[in-house]
């Protein structure tokens, strides 16, 4: 059960995803998940909390096959730009930042087994996560989470 939970507004969630970490690239100019929105507008109840190991691990990566995030090899990453992007992340954990928490969601039917939740926006943090974790202890990450109540 995720920890130290504080309720937010889909209206923060849909700024934060917008503007603060330019989720469509409307900042960066390289157009992408223009339907997340209307995606997140389907949970209705959601808060930013701290996961715990267990939950974090349980992430569903948002590709094909839906791995969750504890059998995903990081080696399988594929594409420079992907690469690149985890890399960073993991760098700036190295280096004591910190990184923007990951919006994420209940799991659906179909969904992977025993997954915890699914990503959302953050994929590419929560594989610079893996790797950093990977050499260093566990520190709670931070995410939004979207339920239904």
């Amino acid at each position: 059960m995720p920890h130290n939970c504080q309720i937010v507004s889909f209206a923060d969630i849909i700024k934060y995803f917008v503007v603060d970490v330019d989720g469509m690239g409307i900042l960066d100019g390289h157009f992408r998940n223009e339907f997340t929105p209307f995606v997140l507008n389907k949970w209705n109840d959601w808060k930013l909390c701290e996961l715990t190991e267990d939950e974090f691990m349980r992430l569903i990566i948002p590709e094909e096959s839906k791995p969750l995030l504890k059998d995903k090899d990081i080696a399988s990453v594929e594409g420079d730009d992907s690469i690149a992007t985890m890399q960073r992340y993991a760098k700036k954990l190295e280096l004591g930042e910190s990184l923007s928490p990951l919006i994420i969601r209940s799991v659906l039917p179909g969904d992977t087994e025993n997954a915890s939740y699914y990503i959302e926006d953050g994929a590419h943090r929560t594989l610079g996560y893996k790797i950093y974790f990977q050499t260093n202890p566990y520190t709670p990450v931070k995410a939004y989470i979207g339920k239904n109540k």
